[in-house]
């Protein structure tokens, strides 16, 4: 595997995500996201920008194979089994749709970045036995 496709892994597993899953969120088959991670095929720029849109990481950095290790967040709220940062209300909502659909509780809340006026946008979710697995 490459650079590239290894961080296209880390990311799609940092996010706690099948193949399937990112995909979904990306626009791509679970066979694609398999393409991409073992260096099989071409990515086009279109589809980077989609995964670090998505991932919220830096375009340059994805293009050079290069993705930070970042602190894990603290949570809020240990409530909820997990918590992901996506900009994009569009995103947020097919985030949202997928969670829902495969059985967890599901949620967005936005908190202040900073010391400024910008804010960070979360979807959260829970997976409880109680919860309905409405994929199948």
């Amino acid at each position: 595997m490459g650079k590239l496709g290894e961080n296209i892994k880390r990311i799609r597993e940092g996010m706690g995500l099948s193949q399937r899953q990112f995909g979904e969120l990306i626009g791509k088959s679970d066979s694609q996201i398999w393409s991409y991670e073992n260096d099989r095929t071409d990515i086009l720029a279109s589809t980077l920008y989609k995964i670090a849109e998505v991932a919220n990481v830096d375009f340059n950095n994805l293009m050079a194979g290069i993705i930070p290790e970042e602190e894990p967040e603290k949570k809020p709220d240990s409530e909820w089994d997990a918590e992901l940062r996506i900009y994009n209300m569009e995103d947020r909502l097919t985030v949202i749709k997928i969670l829902a659909k495969n059985g967890y509780d599901v949620g967005q809340n936005k908190r202040q970045k900073g010391k400024g006026n910008s804010l960070d946008y979360f979807v959260h979710a829970k997976d409880l036995a109680t919860n309905a697995d409405t994929s199948k």
